[in-house]
C-alpha cells in the first residue's frame, strides 16, 4: 500500500525545529504512527513511543 500524505508533516517537521519533543494526538486509525514512522525512515532515526522506554 502506497503511503498517504498528511496535512499535518510540513507543520510537524517546521515545530520539531523549535522544540526537543512533540505530543501527536488525535482519533484513531487516522495515521498519526504511521506519519512517525515514515518521517523518521526519511531522517535515518527512530520514533520514540512511551512504550518504547
Amino acid at each position: 500500500m502506497a503511503y498517504l500524505s498528511r496535512a499535518l508533516e510540513r507543520k510537524f517537521l517546521h515545530l520539531n525545529g523549535f522544540f526537543k519533543a512533540l505530543w501527536v494526538t488525535g482519533v484513531r486509525q487516522v495515521g498519526k504512527t504511521t506519519m512517525l514512522r515514515h518521517l523518521a525512515e526519511g531522517q535515518g532515526r527512530a520514533p520514540m513511543y512511551p512504550w518504547t522506554i
